[in-house]
């Protein structure tokens, strides 16, 4: 996750930089081709992914699996810990799609100031994934530690969107968005 959040943060920078170079074709000539690298990487190495343990095992045993397997991603947990996670996912693309934007048309902030702030909480982000790793190891309260941090991250999202604010304000709010969520 970390290493995916580092990857969001970078993403912008490295786009403006070929931008800058090569133009925007050129920029997005090189970022497809990055497809491409990654996929030859795959199959290179794709001794390294493949799973010698389910390869031997049974198809008696393969078929009492699946159907345990089945039984467990059904389970309300399994289910609640996707539609979670799918949430999740959703708010943080909507924020890096739109948050631009939306600063831009709702504050009134410069589309450059409104980038720092995405990229404030992209690097936030991040760091949160790295604080948050801490903060499961000294604490057996997962649950309230998780709501109390996505309701903290609801209501300053509210506050960004229905207060009138100063850009340096809205940068520290994102921050702490981006290190709760």
């Amino acid at each position: 996750t970390f290493t995916g959040n580092v990857g969001f943060m970078l993403a912008p920078a490295v786009m403006i930089g070929l931008t800058a170079l090569l133009g925007w074709r050129g920029a997005l000539s090189i970022a497809g081709l990055l497809a491409f690298a990654v996929l030859a990487a795959m199959l290179f190495w794709r001794d390294l992914l493949h799973d010698e343990a389910a390869s031997h095992a049974g198809h008696a045993r393969e078929a009492s699996r699946s159907a345990a397997g089945r039984e467990l991603l059904l389970s309300a947990p399994i289910l609640l810990l996707f539609l979670f996670y799918a949430l999740m996912a959703m708010f943080t693309s909507g924020v890096q799609s739109f948050s631009v934007t939306a600063l831009h048309d709702l504050q009134g902030t410069e589309l450059a100031l409104a980038n720092i702030v995405l990229t404030a909480f992209l690097v936030a982000s991040a760091a949160g994934v790295l604080l948050g790793g801490v903060l499961a190891d000294h604490t057996t309260r997962y649950a309230l530690v998780t709501v109390a941090a996505f309701g903290a991250v609801g209501a300053l999202v509210l506050i960004v969107g229905l207060l009138p604010l100063p850009v340096v304000v809205i940068a520290l709010l994102f921050t702490l968005i981006g290190l709760l969520q």
